[in-house]
């Protein structure tokens, strides 16, 4: 479910903050060491700043995704135990933050 959310965030946010030489550098490190244990450097950027952006990003990102839910009948909002129809409000709304992310890339 949060997967979408992830490779967005890196993609948009990280890869701008980073600019995209070192954002390309450091996926490609990543490939091929998880680890960073050879890329001290790397491993504390990694740790001490992009981690960090990346999970408040994420739960801003992904708020949407936890209060709506796309079924058959269309898409509904989550309250309490159960589902209720969204209002064209709502999906105004959702369509307008879907269609940001995809004007970002």
């Amino acid at each position: 479910m949060l997967e979408p959310t992830i490779v967005m965030v890196q993609d948009v946010y990280i890869q701008n903050l980073l600019g995209t030489a070192l954002f390309e550098d450091l996926k490609s490190k990543l490939a091929t060491d998880v680890t960073l244990a050879t890329e001290p450097l790397y491993k504390g950027l990694l740790d001490n700043y992009i981690a960090k952006i990346m999970l408040w990003y994420i739960l801003m990102e992904s708020t949407p995704s936890f209060k709506f839910r796309y079924m058959n009948t269309g898409v509904v909002e989550k309250n309490g135990d159960g589902y209720s129809s969204s209002s064209r409000g709502d999906l105004m709304w959702l369509m307008d933050k879907w269609r940001l992310n995809a004007e970002r890339y």
